[in-house]
């Protein structure tokens, strides 16, 4: 089928010829806490985008228990996937392609047990979250840390990898309870119209957290901004824009998790004020930067005028030398002509001398 929002929940599918679940050219899906078995393809999505598969047992399907067809940003996440001839089949338009880079593939924290196929593709992608992979019945790698996840990576077939892959099945949890949000704060306190507002939250999740973002309300329309999480504080950490006029900021935490249980906080406000200061931030802001300028300016006009100073003094030391050579070799040919003109005066004495004698 065709839509734009859909939801397949707690459902029993059995003895299906065809596809128990199919969508095509769909957006916005959740199929979750389904029980599919013994059909040709359990699941089948076709140019399907932004859907979330979680809490589905996919069990002894003929051909494919999942297949994907040029479908985009699909989270497969808390599944059981057995006994069918293939887990997890996979196909794009395009022969190969890695996660996040042209189309979006999440498959992760899943159960693949007794396939005669675990996955078949025409694709290049890892089958983790980056920290977090899947339980493989045919997997037997160490686990020398205890961690209960293989040291080693699986090579699920000849181009995709699962990097985390667990030592043990999961347990499926069956995933109805919203997020917990908690402990909200901002900062600064009493924030001034030139200051942005960080704000804190403390969100947790019986399963996994999901999205949390930021809304406020400003100048008549609400905004959204995903936070992000802080490993330091364990918080997740959104800004709100200065507000360059005195005014209220209305915002609220909105918590989406993998399940799409969806929380929302209640609604906490600020007012803007001006700073107490004769100037506000940027003016003082602005008046330092041109002071440093100002001296910067002056510092490298000093230099400039030093290195002209020092060539200066250079070039006429170069000139007293060449003077002073050249008066030095002067001398010295005045010298050698010296020496050359007495020998031819004395021959001339000599002459007259014996012309006397005679």
């Amino acid at each position: 089928d065709t839509s734009k929002y859909f939801t397949i929940f707690n459902n029993v599918f059995v003895n299906f010829s065809t596809y128990a679940i199919f969508a095509t050219k769909s957006i916005n899906g959740t199929i979750k806490q389904n029980n599919i078995e013994e059909s040709t393809i359990a699941i089948y999505l076709s140019s399907t985008n932004n859907v979330n598969l979680c809490n589905n047992t996919v069990a002894f399907s003929a051909e494919a228990g999942i297949s994907l067809w040029d479908s985009d940003n699909i989270t497969i996440f808390l599944n059981n996937i057995y006994g069918n001839k293939i887990g997890l089949q996979i196909w794009c338009n395009i022969t190969s392609y890695t996660i996040n880079k042209n189309y979006t593939l999440y498959v992760y924290y899943n159960n693949f047990a007794n396939l005669q196929y675990n996955l078949y593709d025409n694709i290049e992608c890892y089958l983790d979250n980056g920290s977090i992979g899947n339980f493989w019945s045919t997997y037997n790698g160490p686990d020398l840390n205890n961690d209960d996840i293989g040291d080693l990576p699986y090579l699920v077939d000849e181009d995709s990898i699962d990097r985390y892959p667990l030592m043990y099945p999961i347990e499926l949890i069956y995933d109805n309870i919203a997020p917990n949000i908690l402990n909200v704060s901002i900062d600064p306190k009493s924030p001034t119209v030139y200051d942005p507002v960080t704000v804190y939250v403390n969100v947790s999740d019986n399963v996994f957290v999901g999205k949390v973002l930021l809304m406020y309300y400003y100048s008549g329309e609400w905004f959204n901004r995903t936070m992000l999480y802080d490993i330091t504080m364990h918080l997740y950490v959104g800004i709100i824009p200065a507000t360059e006029n005195v005014t209220t900021v209305n915002f609220k935490i909105v918590c989406i998790d993998l399940s799409r249980n969806v929380a929302v906080s209640d609604v906490y406000q600020y007012t803007t004020q001006r700073p107490t200061g004769n100037y506000p931030p940027q003016i003082v802001i602005t008046a330092f930067t041109l002071l440093i300028l100002l001296l910067v300016i002056t510092l490298v006009v000093m230099i400039i005028r030093a290195r002209r100073k020092i060539t200066a003094e250079i070039k006429r030391a170069e000139e007293i030398k060449k003077a002073e050579k050249a008066e030095k070799e002067l001398e010295m040919k005045k010298e050698e002509l010296a020496q050359h003109e007495s020998p031819n005066k004395s021959s001339v004495l000599s002459t007259d001398e014996d012309k006397s004698a005679t």
